[in-house]
C-alpha cells in the first residue's frame, strides 16, 4: 500500500475502535430477553462502549452507567445523544464559520497546513506531511490538487518550513493544554509532570494548536451541552490519528510503545475533525438519559442515568436486592490506554477528567495483584444490591492469558460463584451467581497441590485426544482453568493455598505441564 492509500484509509480509523473493543452485538438484548422485566434495574459499571446500554435500554431495562473513565463515559453518553443530522451538519459549519484571526476557523486551521502543488504551484491544503524521527522537521508531503488533478507525495519546500516555523512550539496553545491535564498550582509531583509533558511531545506542535483551537471554540460557540458533548466525542475520535504515533507502513491498530516510528503522518487535522463529523451516527429514535439519579431511581420507566462516580459508590444509593443484572467489560489492563486516556480526558475535560488517570500513570504493570485487589473491592461494595437470582456478567477481551483467571479468581475471593465461562473466538464471558453452596473445607497445600496438577494433566490430555494439536497453546491454557474451575479446584485452592500468589502459582503449574508435553 503506498502512503497515500494508507493515509485515505487509516484517517478513518477512531479512537473508539482502538480503545475500547466492539462488544458482541445483540449480547446484551438477549440477556435482557431472558433475564429482565420491563423496568428491571440494570447496572453496567466499567462502560466502555454504547452497544450494551442501547440495547439495554430498548428491552425495557432502567440501566445505570458507571464509566470505567471519564473518556469511555462521555464516549458512550455522546453516541446515545439523538441528534438530528441537521443539528451537527449546522453546528459543525457554525464551528467552522467562527471567527478565528479575521478568518472563518477552517480557513484558519487548514492555512496551517499551506502548500504548493508540485506540479503547478497552485495554492492547497497537505492532507498530510511526512516525517523522520531523527530530523526537526517534515520531509514529504502529500497533496491532492483540483487544479491539475496531481496526486501524490512531494518532498517539502522552503515555503513549507518557513510557514512550520510561524507556529509556536511552547505557546499559548501549548499551554492551554498543558494546563488543563494538570495544574501549575497542584502539589509538585516532577515525575508526573515529566511524564506529562513527555505525552504532549507525541504530538507536532501545528496539531496541538489545531487541538487547542477547536477545543476552545467548542467551549465557546456550542452552549447547549449535551450537543457540546457530542462534539467533543467526535474530536476525540481524531486524537489517535492525529499523534505522532503511525507511519506510512503502520497498521490500524493501537501502537505496543508510545514512541513514534522512524517516520511517522501529521495528518490535517482540519481533515480529520470533518471525516469524523462526517461518520458520526447518532441513533434514529429517542433515547431518554435522565440527569438526575433521584429521578431514575423513582420512576419505573426504562431510562438511562449516567453516574458520573467510580461505580463502588453506587452501592450508596441503591437498596438491597434491587438490581436484575449487570453487565461489565473489565478496564482495561494496557498502559498504553491509560496515558492516552489521561491526556485525552485532560484535553477535553479538564483537570477533572484528568486526575483519575495519575495513578495509572505511576502504576507499574503488570501488576495482576493490585487489578484484583480493584475489581474485589467493587464485586464486594455492589453484591449487596443484587436480587438472589440477579446475573452478573463479565465481557473480556484478553489481552494477556492471565486476564480471565485473574476475574476469576476476584469472583470466587468476593464470594460469587462462577455459573458459566464461556470462551468464543473474540471474547470470554463469565456469569457470576450467588453462591448456593456451601464453603469447602480446607485440605492439606501438599495434597491440594498434587491433586492440582494431575488435574491439569489430565485436562491437556483429553484435550490433545479429542482436538488434536491446536495452533497455539491458548485453548489448552483456557481449557485448563476452565476444568480447574468446574471441579471445584480453584474454590479448594482460594481456602488452602496463599490468595496473593495463588494466580502467578497456579498459571506456572500450567505452563510446566505444556512443557511437559512439548508446548
Amino acid at each position: 500500500m503506498n502512503d497515500s492509500a494508507h493515509s485515505n484509509s487509516f484517517s478513518k480509523i477512531q479512537v473508539q475502535s482502538l480503545l475500547w473493543p466492539n462488544w458482541p452485538e445483540t449480547l446484551a438484548a438477549n440477556l435482557a430477553k431472558t433475564r429482565t422485566l420491563s423496568g428491571d434495574l440494570v447496572l453496567v459499571p466499567f462502560c466502555d462502549s454504547a452497544t450494551p446500554i442501547d440495547e439495554l435500554y430498548r428491552a425495557g431495562c432502567k440501566v445505570l452507567v458507571s464509566g470505567q473513565d471519564h473518556l469511555s463515559h462521555l464516549m458512550a453518553e455522546a453516541k446515545l445523544t439523538t441528534l438530528d443530522p441537521e443539528t451537527i451538519v449546522d453546528t459543525f459549519n457554525r464551528l467552522g464559520n467562527s471567527l478565528k484571526g479575521g478568518q472563518p476557523l477552517r480557513q484558519y486551521i487548514e492555512n496551517l497546513y499551506q502548500t504548493t502543488c508540485p506540479h503547478c504551484q497552485a495554492t492547497l491544503s497537505a492532507d498530510y506531511f511526512v516525517w523522520r524521527r531523527d530530523l526537526a522537521d517534515p520531509q514529504q508531503k502529500q497533496v491532492n490538487c483540483t487544479s491539475c488533478n496531481f496526486s501524490g507525495l512531494s518532498d517539502i519546500t522552503q515555503a513549507d518550513l518557513r510557514r512550520l516555523d510561524q507556529v509556536e512550539t511552547r505557546g499559548i496553545h501549548y499551554h492551554f493544554l498543558l494546563g488543563r491535564t494538570i495544574s501549575p498550582h497542584s502539589s509538585p509531583d516532577t515525575a508526573l509532570q515529566t511524564r506529562i509533558e513527555a505525552l504532549h511531545e507525541l504530538y507536532t506542535p501545528r496539531a496541538l494548536y489545531a487541538i487547542a483551537e477547536i477545543i476552545m471554540k467548542i467551549e465557546v460557540v456550542i452552549s447547549d451541552k449535551p450537543i457540546q458533548r457530542v462534539f467533543k466525542a467526535i474530536l476525540l475520535n481524531c486524537l489517535l490519528s492525529a499523534s505522532n504515533l503511525f507511519g506510512p507502513a503502520s497498521s490500524a491498530q493501537l501502537p505496543r510503545y508510545l514512541r513514534p516510528p522512524t517516520r511517522f503522518l501529521e495528518h490535517n487535522f482540519w481533515q480529520l475533525f470533518e471525516t469524523a463529523v462526517a461518520t458520526w451516527q447518532p441513533p434514529n429514535y429517542d433515547i431518554r438519559i435522565t440527569p438526575r439519579l433521584t429521578d431514575f431511581l423513582q420512576h419505573r420507566r426504562n431510562s438511562i442515568h449516567f453516574f458520573s462516580d467510580e461505580a463502588i459508590h453506587l452501592r450508596r444509593y441503591l437498596n438491597d436486592e434491587s438490581v436484575t443484572l449487570l453487565l461489565t467489560a473489565p478496564p482495561s489492563q494496557n498502559p498504553i490506554v491509560w496515558a492516552l486516556s489521561t491526556l485525552w480526558a485532560g484535553w477535553l475535560l479538564g483537570l477533572k477528567g484528568a486526575e483519575p488517570g495519575y495513578a495509572l500513570l505511576k502504576q507499574k504493570w503488570p501488576d495482576w495483584t493490585w487489578y484484583q485487589d480493584n475489581l474485589i473491592k467493587t464485586l464486594r461494595a455492589l453484591r449487596p444490591t443484587m436480587k438472589p437470582e440477579a446475573r452478573w456478567v463479565f465481557i473480556l477481551f484478553p489481552e494477556h492469558r492471565l486476564h480471565p483467571p485473574a476475574v476469576v479468581l476476584a469472583a470466587l475471593r468476593s464470594r460469587f460463584e462462577v455459573d458459566v465461562w464461556r470462551i468464543t473466538s473474540t471474547h470470554h464471558q463469565l456469569t457470576l451467581i450467588l453462591p448456593s453452596a456451601e464453603t469447602p473445607s480446607r485440605i492439606p497445600p501438599h495434597t491440594l497441590q498434587a491433586t492440582i496438577q494431575t488435574e491439569i494433566r489430565d485436562t491437556i490430555n483429553s484435550f490433545l485426544r479429542r482436538q488434536g494439536q491446536p495452533e497455539s497453546a491458548h485453548p489448552l491454557i483456557w481449557a485448563a482453568w476452565q476444568s480447574l474451575l468446574y471441579s471445584g479446584l480453584l474454590d479448594q485452592a482460594l481456602i488452602s493455598l496463599p490468595n496473593k500468589q495463588l494466580l502467578t502459582w497456579l498459571d506456572k503449574q500450567i505452563q510446566q505441564t505444556l512443557v511437559d508435553f512439548g508446548f
